[in-house]
């Protein structure tokens, strides 16, 4: 099980009780890692030019 929460940078992972599904977990943690370099360069670019709900720039200073 996967669990994000709201708070700044937290995430729980909790192994399966069932041995026989720790390989599917094995695959989803491997999956998840492989996303992460994406996820944070995205998180990166959004961070230094943020766009606003109509899809276009902040709105903010020299917009």
């Amino acid at each position: 099980m996967l669990v994000v929460t709201g708070a700044m940078s937290v995430v729980s992972l909790t192994v399966p009780e069932d041995v026989e599904q720790w390989p599917a977990c094995v695959a989803f943690l491997r999956q998840l890692r492989d996303g992460v370099d994406d996820l944070a360069a995205l998180l990166t670019a959004r961070a230094a030019a943020p766009v606003g709900p109509d899809g276009v720039g902040d709105g903010g200073p020299g917009a």
